[in-house]
């Protein structure tokens, strides 16, 4: 059986991207994000909150494990680390902003660019904490 599968624009695109890798997301972020995302029932709004309440937990995280390996680094991995992360916001900002310069400004573009951030935080999370836990 053949399956055809259209999308549309560069948020779409992007969707199929974030849909294919939903076992990786899924393994990223919190149990609680994806029983927020099943009960949203595909309503953007409810979708949008459940990414701002998930970006809260994996930022947390992402403080601890950044903290955690500032307080056993040498002055040249803080300077290192300090200067990964001030490059690693910037992308996170200029990836996830494509979305919306590319896209046709609709919903399904912020509801893409919000599972950017997302993603893009949790896969930070998991590096710096790999890192803390040498």
């Amino acid at each position: 059986m053949l399956l055809k599968i259209s999308v549309i624009g560069p948020a779409g695109a992007l969707l199929l991207a974030t849909l294919s890798s939903a076992a990786v997301a899924e393994q990223l972020t919190s149990s609680d994000h994806a029983k927020c995302m099943d009960k949203s029932g595909g309503v953007t709004a409810e979708m949008l909150d459940c990414d701002g309440a998930e970006m809260k937990r994996q930022d947390k995280r992402l403080n601890g494990a950044y903290q955690k390996l500032m307080a056993k680094a040498s002055d040249m991995q803080k300077a290192a680390l300090r200067e990964s992360q001030r490059l690693w916001l910037a992308y996170r900002k200029t990836t996830c902003d494509l979305i919306y310069k590319f896209g046709s400004g609709g919903t399904l573009d912020s509801i893409s660019a919000s599972s950017c951030e997302v993603d893009t935080l949790a896969q930070r999370v998991k590096f710096l904490e790999s890192l803390a836990s040498n």
